[in-house]
Formats: C-alpha cells, structure tokens, sequence
C-alpha cells in the first residue's frame, strides 16, 4: 500500500489492526468511472523483460545445495504394478544415492498422490539421476483394465452413439424433437471427432521439498497453492503454519498444474531421505504421464423447415468424463464433457443434448477451454455445414439463427445476449471483408460462442496451393464488459487464438496397448511459425460500465471450427476429425 506522501506499508503488516475495527454499516460506494486511473488503461507486464531475455526464474531454476536430484520412472499403465527391478546397476552409478518404489495412496482422489506406480532414483546431481535411471532393470505388469489403445475406445464411441441405448444423462430438452422430425423440410447429420490432449507445458513437472519433523518448504509450479498445501499438510501433519509454498513464475499450466501428483512425489521422496529433494520430470515422462483431456465423437442432426428455419437440434456426445474418480457423484460427471446453455440451446425450440459415458484408465483431468473447446468445434461447424445445404451465406445462416437481440435466461444462470454475440459476429465479418466469401480465391470461415458473460467470434482466411495450406489472417472480436487492462486483454486474446490454432493444426494424444505414443515434440509437434498467421487481429468490443468477465480462454473455442470452416471454402474438403492437418492431406 502506498501513501499520498509515498510512504509504504505491506498489507500484512496491517491485518492485527484491521482485525480490531469495526465493520461499516454498508459497503462503501465504489469510485465513480469518471476518476478510474488504472481501470482501462494498457499496462504492461513487469517480467516482459526477465522473460524474453531469459532472466526469469521458473521453479526448475531452483538450487539447493544439499538437495538431492530425483528422476522417475513411471509405470506405463496407471493401474499397472512393478513386476520386477535390479536396482545394483543403478546404485552403482558414481553419485546415485538411493532407488525408491512409490506407490498411489489408495482411496486418495486424483492428483493428490502418485499418478502411477513409479521408481525414482535420487543423486547428487541431474546426470547422475539420469544415468542411474537408464541403468535400471525393471519389468511392468500391466493392471487389469488395460486398454487396448484410442482406435478402440473411438469405435465404442461411435457403436454406443449409433445404437438406441439410453444417454448415461440427458443434459437438455427442450420442446419436442422427436415430433419436430416428422415434419422436416431438410435433415442434416454429421459426426466430429476429437482426439485426447496433453497439456505439454514448456517447463516439465518439477517440485523443490525441503521436508523434516518441524517445517516444509517447497518451491512449485502450480495454480492451485491451497491444494498442494493440502498435500502437503496431509503427507507431513504439519500445522498451516509450518508449511512454506513459494511460487515462482509458472511456465505454462493449462489446467495441469491444478493436480498435484508431482508434490505429492516430491515430499514422499523428502521425507524418506531426510534431505531436500529437487524433483524433475522429463519431457518424455511428461508426455506419457499427464492428465489428459479425453476424446470424444460428437453426432448432431437438426430439422429445417420449408421457411429454412432450424426448428430441431438433436446433439450427442461420447467421451471419458475428466471427473471420474474424483468425488463428483455419478449423476454429475457431464459437466466436465458439456454445457446445457452452450450454442444453439435457447435458440432453437426443440433441443436435445445427451451425454454417453465412455470408460478409460488413461488418466484425465482439467485442461485450458473443457469442455468449451471441442463442442464448439463440432457445433459451429455444423452450422456452417446447414448453410451449405441450404445454399446460404454462412453469416447470413447465424444471423438468423440468432434472431432479434433480446435477453436469453440460460439453464446455468445469467442470461445470453444475443445482440451481443451478434455484434461480435458482424465486427469479425466485416473486418474480414466478409462481403467477398463467395467470390474470393481464398477461404473465408466464421464461429461465433459465449461463456460466462462474455461473447467471442473468429474470422479466418485460408490459402491452399496444392496442398499446402496456409493461415494469412485471423481477425477475433471479444466483449468481455469493462475492460480492466486492454494490453493484458489483447495479449490473452492474441495467446489463446494462437494456442487454439496449434491444437487443432496438429495435436493429438494415442495410445497403443494402453501406452502413450507421444513422448516428445516431433510425435506432439506444436505449430510452427510458419503454419501460423504473422498476428492476429483483436478487436474489443467498450463493454461501458458491464461487469467485467473472464477471457484467459475466451478465445479458444471459436479458432478450429472458423478454421475447419475456411478450409472448406478454400478446398472443398470438409474437415469433420481433428487434428486438421492430417486429416486435411488425408482427405485431400
């Protein structure tokens, strides 16, 4: 806190005080717009500098001189078990100080404990740890769900959706569909489908524990503190007051960094030894052993009337819930997968949306845009798909199907603005030149969502000669309310657009008898920059005096389909299964 006359005070140095007062009778009145100083300004980040020059401080950048260096090597299969080991050849390496067998804590929920049954070896230094590692023998017996790999999980998808089995939940029905297709005009159905994710964060797991009977001490990328406290106090217990966690600047979580596995590893590992223990996890145990965004094959159909109004949306999903197994009851493991509220319910009279549950042993868990990212994947291109059928301007499709602006109430609370959404929509059309879709040589593609108040759109203009495609421009339109930081908002926009794009290009997890196929990034290889537009251009909407939304992910969804959809314009190949690039020279 800073004074008038510039003198400094921390916060917490004022919480015994502040303790001892009174509360007032009501909130006091927020400052008026008119006297914001900071509110709606740009403001650059403080570390810009330290990290593009290399000076930033991530967690694996911490030392400790007595701390011991441990490397895993994790089961491949997580119900899997440790069959055999010979432990002298790696305790034989000059610097290695001990083989440890870590085992998952039964009735712990996920990534609270080990992901899977692992053996660390722990050295004086990083190569020593590497070396004994690779000196290891050992066999693994795989457990007793073992899959037999992605290929046949998708086709229990596809048979599941294609029978007339009942939905493990019905998330939405509205009207009657059903008795909607009795009466079609036009039918259309389509199938999309998405491959698993890895988060694939720049600076592997990694944990500094410094552990012993009075205090814990830890140096960790994550972002969730209060949980991997929680781990921490339940390994040790410890009282609150004794457990130190410092975070530095995370390098990349995506949603892997609200799990804890990694923590749990490193204090196990602290206290066997009674020293500091400096956890790393290798690239390609990185890979095989995330917590992973799950699969799924989406069917939707939808009714169009003789006045070409879509008055049915049939919409059913199948995927592994990225609850299971986490104390989330049976009843509610769809609301990882889908939303009630998402496009077009609400604006469509009759429908329906199904969830199908899919089992797999392959572990799951939050990942950045769930379940945002793949719905309005398939969504968005079917409705580009309708508008072909019916020989119609894309833009012109959505428009209608949007209607008048007006209020929406949503299932979830809060409503949906459909002015809005429309308005995000046309800024992206008309900054694209939209105008020249049918006439240019290159393709022009649209999407459009909302979520959690704030609205988003996309507009993407493809080239293709032969067979090589090419992004030239992205435009994207967010209405996010007031905005706090327009710098911060762009960048974000300008990330997530980006990061949307190199996952739909490219990106997919597989596995094989049960094992990850990916263990590095040529098998998992993010889009260069050359398969990437020069920037992309963001436009933000003055949301006045709105409250502001969220937006770190805000422009995820909308990137793929706007793609799928210019790559159609510009090919005429019709790009239903991600990733899109395989799929495209596949197809092609």
């Amino acid at each position: 806190m800073i004074a008038p006359d510039g003198r400094r005070v921390t916060y917490g140095s004022l919480v015994d005080d502040a303790s001892k007062l009174d509360l007032p009778p009501q909130a006091p009145a927020p400052k008026a717009p008119e006297r914001y100083t900071l509110i709606g300004k740009p403001v650059g980040d403080v570390d810009a500098h330290a990290i593009v020059t290399g000076q930033a401080k991530y967690a694996i950048d911490h030392h400790e001189a007595e701390a011991l260096v441990a490397v895993l090597l994790h089961c491949p299969w997580p119900d899997g078990s440790l069959s055999s080991i010979d432990t002298a050849p790696a305790l034989a390496v000059k610097g290695v100080v001990k083989v440890m067998h870590l085992k998952p804590e039964p009735g712990q929920p996920p990534g609270h404990t080990v992901i899977a049954p692992a053996v660390a070896v722990l050295a004086e230094d990083t190569w020593a740890a590497l070396a004994g590692r690779d000196q290891l023998k050992l066999e693994w017996k795989p457990g007793a769900a073992a899959e037999a790999g992605s290929g046949a999980l998708e086709q229990q998808a596809i048979a599941l959706l294609d029978s007339k089995a009942a939905p493990t939940t019905r998330v939405r029905d509205d009207g009657d569909v059903d008795k909607a297709g009795k009466h079609a005009a036009y039918r259309l159905e389509a199938s999309y489908y998405q491959p698993w994710l890895a988060h694939a964060c720049p600076e592997p797991m990694n944990c500094l524990a410094h552990v012993d009977k009075d205090h814990a001490r830890l140096v960790v990328p994550t972002q969730a503190p209060q949980q991997a406290w929680a781990v921490v106090q339940r390994l040790t217990g410890l009282a609150a007051d004794k457990i130190e966690i410092r975070v530095p600047r995370v390098g990349g979580g995506y949603g892997r960094r609200l799990d804890h596995d990694y923590v749990a590893e490193a204090v196990m590992l602290a206290q066997a030894v009674n020293k500091p223990v400096r956890l790393l996890w290798t690239r390609e145990q990185d890979f095989a052993h995330d917590w992973y965004r799950s699969a799924s094959v989406h069917k939707i159909g939808a009714i169009i009337d003789a006045r070409r109004n879509i008055v049915a949306w049939n919409q059913r999903l199948a995927s592994a819930s990225a609850l299971s197994g986490r104390g989330v009851p049976a009843d509610r493991l769809w609301t990882s997968e889908v939303l009630p509220d998402q496009l077009p319910a609400g604006l469509v009279p009759n429908y329906r949306s199904d969830w199908y549950a899919l089992e797999s042993t392959l572990p799951r868990g939050p990942h950045r845009a769930m379940p945002q990212l793949s719905n309005a994947f398939a969504a968005e291109s079917f409705i580009d798909e309708l508008a072909h059928q019916l020989r119609e301007d894309p833009l012109k499709t959505r428009l209608r199907l949007l209607g008048e602006p007006r209020n929406i109430a949503l299932k979830n609370g809060g409503t949906l603005d459909t002015g809005r959404l429309r308005n995000v929509l046309q800024l992206v059309a008309d900054r694209i030149e939209w105008k020249n879709w049918l006439r240019s040589v290159n393709g022009l593609g649209l999407a459009c969502w909302h979520m959690d108040g704030a609205y988003v759109a996309h507009a993407i203009e493809t080239s293709l000669q032969g067979d090589k495609l090419a992004i030239e421009r992205v435009v994207c339109a967010v209405d996010v309310g007031r905005v706090i930081n327009p710098l911060g908002l762009e960048g974000q926009i300008t990330g997530a657009t980006l990061d949307a794009l190199s996952t739909a290009l490219n990106l997919a997890i597989t596995t094989k008898d049960g094992q990850v196929q990916q263990r590095d990034w040529k098998s998992y290889p993010l889009a260069s920059m050359a398969q990437l537009p020069n920037s992309v251009e963001v436009i933000v909407v003055d949301g006045g005096n709105r409250p502001p939304t969220g937006a770190s992910f805000l422009a995820m969804p909308t990137a793929a389909p706007a793609l799928a959809n210019a790559v159609f314009r510009v090919s005429a190949v019709r790009v239903r299964r991600l990733p899109l690039m395989k799929e495209f020279l596949r197809l092609s």
